[in-house]
């Protein structure tokens, strides 16, 4: 931490009020995504899955991959080699059976990054913790429920100016994604998470293909 006792910024006012400002190394990042875990009333640590997500430039979350554990490995293991997740996955594991069964119970998402440094990949363990119900765990049981083991898409949260312009792009997803259910599953096809209503701005739906 770098105290700050005088500064000419536009953010002098925050700074004073903060007194600190954190400095961190500047990544050059190629994947986002997270390794999720549950701890139960008992202290018991479980593996919860993989969350595949993307930001934008500002880094806001847009949208998940909606796909399996198997699959989201797999394409992480372009860059690092699963022995080195599966010891990141088993560190974490361990980590929360010494500080935090006594303190919490539920889910727990590790987000991470792969880096690329110098043609090289890295994978950066620990950007950030959520001690909670993230859109990792909700994806993943969108996925694991409500989507054809063969099929694959992305969750997204998307927002409009005006809610005509709402109502409009939700419709031309209706018309261009045509909906197919099979077994009670998603195939394929555009599926609403949220209601359309006069006032809506912001929309979660789903955006499923088969891969068969």
């Amino acid at each position: 931490f770098l105290i700050l006792k005088s500064i000419d910024t536009p953010n002098k006012n925050v700074l004073q009020k903060q007194h600190v400002v954190l400095a961190e190394p500047f990544y050059h990042k190629v994947v986002d995504f997270a390794m999720e875990f549950y701890v139960d009333i008992k202290g018991k640590v479980s593996f919860a899955g993989y969350s595949l997500f993307r930001t934008d430039t500002n880094g806001r979350y847009k949208e998940n991959w909606l796909t399996s554990d198997n699959r989201i490995e797999q394409h992480l293991s372009k860059y690092v080699s699963t022995e080195v997740l599966e010891q990141v996955k088993m560190a974490i594991v361990d980590c929360l059976k010494d500080k935090y069964t006594d303190v919490y119970a539920g889910y727990f998402g590790v987000d991470m990054m792969i880096c690329d440094e110098a043609g090289k990949y890295y994978l950066h363990p620990c950007v950030e913790l959520n001690l909670r119900m993230n859109m990792g765990i909700l994806s993943r049981r969108l996925f694991d429920n409500y989507v054809c083991p063969n099929s694959e898409g992305f969750y997204q949260i998307e927002y409009y100016a005006t809610p005509q312009l709402a109502k409009d792009e939700i419709h031309k997803l209706q018309q261009e994604f045509p909906l197919i259910i099979e077994n009670n599953r998603v195939r394929s096809g555009y599926f609403p998470l949220t209601p359309l209503l006069e006032t809506t701005q912001y929309h979660a739906f789903m955006k499923i293909k088969s891969c068969d």
